[in-house]
């Protein structure tokens, strides 16, 4: 896997998104939003969680979305002011927990405990 080309097209992604991307007025990504994203999107690769998609969000922010083949779902919003919060979901089953920086670090130890395990046998 090559993390740097990753990177680069996430953050040409990012930086080229449009105000109005999604058609609903959205704003596009701040440079703050851009910034941390493509921070916590390399550190996740070289944990090897690679998620199942990562773009633009309705608030100036960006998410970055795992999915696991049993239906759960990890999603990390970085807010336009690179604030990160993560939901967990399962079912109808929803938990928001908002990230301090200090907290970062944990990103790949809670995909790989939410999203990967029993996932690769």
């Amino acid at each position: 896997m090559d993390i740097d080309k990753i990177v680069s097209e996430v953050s040409k992604r990012l930086e080229q998104t449009d105000v109005n991307w999604d058609g609903l007025g959205s704003p596009k990504p701040t440079k703050e939003c851009i910034e941390k994203s493509l921070k916590i999107v390399r550190n996740l690769l070289e944990s090897d969680c690679v998620p199942s998609s990562i773009g633009p969000s309705f608030s100036g922010g960006s998410t970055i979305i795992f999915k696991s083949r049993s239906g759960r779902e990890l999603v990390i919003e970085i807010g336009k002011d690179a604030s990160v919060s993560v939901l967990l979901v399962e079912g109808s089953n929803v938990v928001l927990d908002e990230l301090t920086d200090d907290r970062e670090g944990e990103l790949s130890d809670l995909v790989r405990s939410y999203i990967f395990t029993n996932e690769r046998s």
